[in-house]
């Protein structure tokens, strides 16, 4: 249904007549077809698109503030454990393999269960002071890669680090239990809810 009181004037032509799409866009910008859309249904009087674009406005401003709420979320502890930790991790790790070659006491890094003394720990460092130091790239540079990578590494330095204290397969289980509960699954929540982050 339209209504034929609405004026409309273009230039030196003006007229008394129904609006159209055509004639309310250049108006609202001409990439905003959903404005149009509105106008057109608010001065021709149908309803039924101004409702359907109503609902589209309104979920269109959840998702967006969805994103806002996202981009609010604190970064402290992820600066705290790209820049500190992990670099942490890689200066003990070289520690342990200079200490290593020069032939100095290596116990703080032995495993409690290792047999002989210091194998399980060369191993695991030999796993893992590479993937950290990737880890760090990927971290530092909000790569998509590196946050994949980074849920690896959690699990693996659950289960392989909590090897130290084991001296047999309950002492494991439970340390591996602990460590996932206290380390892995806050992280994992954590690097979760900031995946938009990486790119």
């Amino acid at each position: 249904m339209t209504q034929e009181r609405w004026y409309y004037q273009s230039g030196e032509n003006p007229r008394v007549g129904p609006v159209t799409r055509d004639e309310i866009l250049p108006f609202l910008g001409n990439s905003n077809v959903a404005g149009a859309e509105v106008a057109f249904a608010a001065l021709n009087g149908q309803k039924d698109i101004a409702s359907r674009a109503d609902t589209t406005d309104t979920c269109t401003g959840s998702g967006s503030s969805s994103t806002e709420q996202q981009k609010q979320l604190p970064i402290k502890w992820l600066v705290v454990y790209t820049y500190g930790l992990i670099p942490a991790a890689i200066v003990l790790s070289l520690a342990y393999v200079v200490a290593a070659l020069a032939g100095l006491d290596t116990s703080l890094f032995q495993d409690v269960g290792a047999s002989p003394p210091g194998l399980f720990a060369l191993v695991r460092i030999a796993l893992m002071l590479p993937l950290r130091v990737v880890q760090f790239i990927g971290l530092h540079r909000r790569r998509m890669w590196g946050w994949y990578l980074n849920y690896i590494l959690l699990v693996l330095g659950v289960l392989l680090g909590s090897s130290r204290w084991a001296e047999d397969v309950e002492t494991y289980m439970g340390s591996v239990a602990l460590g996932g509960f206290v380390w892995l699954l806050p992280n994992a929540i954590y690097f979760r809810r900031r995946k938009h982050l990486f790119a």
